[in-house]
């Protein structure tokens, strides 16, 4: 209830200050035209927008908010995760002026659901489905799940274009149809799609193996939209590593963080997390490791539950076992099946003097008894800022390092 008098309250006030501001440019001082009246009441109506946005966000959220109690982690298949959803639709709802997309995505299981999402990082995109479909798409990539999808109509996307570009992204609701539903607004903010499909085209490309064809196909967008769509910036740097461009890789990896970032321009979104993640085993490979460890501070604040992340993370420490058996355990609670564990276990096991079964058992307890995937031990507020990550890119002193934590918060 008070989520709803807050967003009323703040959608009143929003709309209100851009009436006030907008009002000179519709009726314009008749002596001054191109008055300073009228430029202030510009900037006055463009500060009123976000605080109608946020009202629009609280109200939307206000009925589907996320239970905050503990959910075991659910012991679904893949493609029993990928079976949850039994499909989805959209809508533009009208409020005060606003066109607001939202998605709502429909499950049968909302206890299964919250639990297959609980801790774990929450992706958005729009692009082609299996079928050839444009669809939006919500992802949990790090449970190996098949995306959920709802289709979308051509005749639609400028309307959706309008109301996203708008509201800073489209809402997404997840619900069982019956009352219950898991809000998560905190992955859908100020994230930029691209609804004319060149994104879409390239990666349907890329996920083909036709690498160079994706890479064309972006670049001529890229040009057009240098400070949009993150996820078209941090494509083209996978298609130039595929293409053993390395170093453009990473600048283009550098272009879309930049633009992965909250309307101020301070913080990181969540998605920027597979970005950094990106850049911190290519600054591996370039034998930077420090650099590579920077990055990799910042992906895992963000998205803390990444096998591919955690794994390139702790073998970067290869004398601190308590680290590797921590991190190894920690990708066996999110995904059992993953084969890169088998893999680290083999091969570190010499360098930390013991063998592969008994590094096996070691990272089994650790497994059972000490991961907590609502907590990163090495997380600090000052890794979730862009601020943070780029003045360790551009000042070598400035790079951060792995913070101390005691021994017993590991394995």
């Amino acid at each position: 209830m008070l989520k709803k008098i807050i967003g009323g309250l703040l959608l009143a006030a929003g709309l209100g200050v851009a009436a006030v501001g907008i009002k000179p440019l519709v009726i314009p001082s008749r002596s001054e035209p191109a008055s300073t009246e009228s430029r202030t009441g510009a900037i006055i109506g463009l500060l009123g927008l976000p605080l109608g946005a946020a009202g629009v966000w609280l109200l939307l959220s206000s009925s589907s908010a996320q239970s905050k109690t503990k959910a075991t982690p659910p012991a679904l298949t893949p493609a029993e995760a990928s079976a949850l959803c039994k499909g989805g639709r959209y809508e533009i709802r009208g409020t005060g002026g606003l066109e607001i997309p939202i998605f709502t995505f429909l499950v049968d299981d909302i206890p299964k659901a919250r639990a297959l999402l609980q801790d774990m990082y929450v992706g958005f995109d729009v692009r082609f489905d299996a079928t050839g479909q444009l669809a939006f798409h919500l992802e949990i990539p790090d449970r190996k799940m098949t995306p959920w999808s709802i289709p979308i109509a051509y005749e639609d996307l400028e309307r959706l274009k309008a109301g996203s570009e708008m509201l800073g992204g489209c809402v997404p609701i997840v619900t069982d149809g019956k009352g219950e539903s898991i809000d998560l607004k905190d992955f859908a903010m100020d994230i930029t799609y691209d609804w004319g499909r060149a994104y879409c085209k390239a990666r349907k490309a890329f996920d083909t193996n036709a690498i160079e064809i994706a890479g064309q196909l972006l670049l001529p967008f890229l040009d057009a939209n240098p400070k949009q769509v993150p996820a078209a910036h941090h494509l083209f740097g996978r298609c130039s590593k595929q293409l053993g461009g390395i170093d453009t890789a990473i600048e283009y990896y550098g272009r879309a963080i930049a633009i992965a970032v909250n309307a101020m321009g301070t913080q990181l979104l969540p998605m920027a997390a597979g970005m950094l993640s990106d850049m911190g085993v290519a600054f591996k490979q370039k034998g930077d490791i420090p650099r590579a460890i920077h990055c990799l501070l910042h992906s895992l604040t963000l998205r803390p539950n990444h096998p591919e992340a955690l794994l390139t993370f702790v073998t970067l420490f290869g004398q601190e076992p308590e680290l590797i058996v921590y991190g190894l355990a920690r990708v066996s609670v999110i995904d059992p099946q993953n084969a890169l564990v088998a893999k680290v276990i083999q091969g570190f096991a010499p360098s930390l003097k013991t063998t592969p079964e008994q590094l096996r058992a070691r990272v089994q307890r650790c497994a059972e008894g000490k991961v907590d995937l609502s907590h990163w031990p090495f997380a600090r507020e000052e890794f979730k800022t862009y601020q943070s990550f780029k003045a360790g890119l551009d000042d070598a002193s400035r790079v951060a390092t792995k913070p101390r934590v005691p021994a017993s918060a590991l394995g």
